[in-house]
């Protein structure tokens, strides 16, 4: 069973709908590996582009946070960094439990990528448009 972006994730902003979409497809991957034999290798490889998944869009938003001196930075900034501190918590987990830790990866992945593009990411939309970001 696999995740696949469409159209309704889109939030209208070039760069950053791309870069959901290829969070998508890392969780597609995520999904696709729980509880098979060879996944300790493919989830490892995916905690490292999930990292740097992170790293990349998380500063292609605060770029744009600050460029537009957007006033709901701080808030989306401090959901940033809990994701950063829950991934870390995730894998030293996996690195006790493959199995659970696998799935809590998966829900944890599915559903902060959901509530985020949803309840975060819309609500920078219209002054990211305002600016002339598209």
């Amino acid at each position: 069973m696999s995740l696949l972006w469409s159209d309704e994730f889109k939030i209208g902003i070039k760069i950053i709908d791309e870069q959901h979409e290829y969070f998508f497809s890392v969780l597609s991957r995520v999904i696709d590996s729980v509880g098979l034999p060879e996944s300790k290798e493919k989830i490892d490889e995916i905690f490292k582009e999930i990292e740097k998944y992170m790293t990349v869009h998380f500063l292609t938003e605060e770029k744009y946070f600050k460029k537009f001196n957007y006033k709901g930075a701080k808030k989306h900034i401090e959901q940033h960094e809990k994701f950063k501190k829950k991934i870390q918590e995730i894998r030293r987990q996996y690195y006790n439990d493959q199995i659970t830790s696998s799935f809590n990866l998966t829900d944890f992945l599915e559903d902060w990528l959901i509530k985020h593009l949803d309840g975060m990411d819309k609500k920078y939309v219209k002054y990211f448009h305002d600016h002339g970001l598209r």
